[in-house]
């Protein structure tokens, strides 16, 4: 019984030596990675209702002009809009 507990140890320790190891000097070596700091979004409660109706109309605007102003409806336009600022002030 102690023969295989001998073995079992010398297994171990050959692993241990192969392992790659960590010097003092390669850590130091790395520069600190900072977070990016967060920027708080405005929220649709914090939104003035004039502010939000002036994001919608801008968007509206920018939706028809991406199809070339031809075709469409201006109230699906005014409407996909509210979707699209609504899901972006959440």
């Amino acid at each position: 019984m102690p023969e295989k507990t001998t073995k079992m140890r010398t297994q171990s320790t050959s692993k241990q030596k192969n392992a790659p190891t960590k010097t003092k000097s390669s850590t130091t070596l790395m520069p600190a990675v900072k977070s990016p700091p967060k920027v708080r979004t405005p929220k649709i409660k914090d939104t003035h209702p004039g502010e939000f109706h002036r994001m919608v109309s801008e968007t509206a605007y920018f939706i028809a002009e991406r199809r070339g102003f031809c075709g469409g409806n201006c109230k699906e336009d005014w409407y996909e809009a509210e979707r699209v600022v609504l899901k972006s002030l959440k």
